[in-house]
């Protein structure tokens, strides 16, 4: 039988593991007076966050976003070429460097979901009658985003 080597849990780090460089930039920019904590880690309590979003965005910041790069890194996978467009693979590809249609479709609908909270804040805020246009989109998802409709383009 092996006998159990006991460890500190507080102070437990792997000796072969080190810091990711997305979480070494993160953390180095967490702690300057360049990011204001509760905004930037402000979806770790937003009721409108959902966990799997919670998660994918942690993931994202530590670097453990499954990716191609990551599997052949650790040999769960043979290419570290994103399998749509072929190009290096990794955090921020899959997070906006994508190049293909549907991702950038993906991208483009998630920019404008970001916009239309964005405008519903400031509409229901001290400045909201100064609104005059904002397109994000289309009529029928700032009705779904409970974001007022302005102008733009009609669906």
């Amino acid at each position: 039988t092996r006998k159990r080597r006991e460890r500190d849990v507080t102070s437990f780090k792997p000796e072969t593991s080190r810091p990711s460089l997305y979480y070494t930039a993160w953390a180095g920019l967490a702690n300057s007076f360049l990011a204001h904590g509760d905004i930037s880690n402000g979806f770790m309590n937003n009721t409108t966050v959902t966990y799997a979003e919670r998660r994918t965005a942690l993931r994202w910041r530590t670097g453990t976003l499954w990716n191609n790069k990551l599997a052949a890194r650790t040999n769960h996978g043979g290419s570290d070429k994103c399998p749509l467009c072929m190009q290096p693979d990794g955090g921020m590809h899959t997070a906006s460097g994508c190049t293909h249609p549907t991702m950038q479709k993906i991208y483009n609908e998630r920019h404008n979901k970001l916009q239309r909270r964005v405008l519903k804040s400031i509409y229901m805020g001290d400045m909201g009658a100064h609104v005059k246009y904002a397109d994000v989109r289309n009529e029928r998802n700032c009705t779904k985003d409970q974001a007022p409709w302005l102008g733009g383009a009609r669906a």
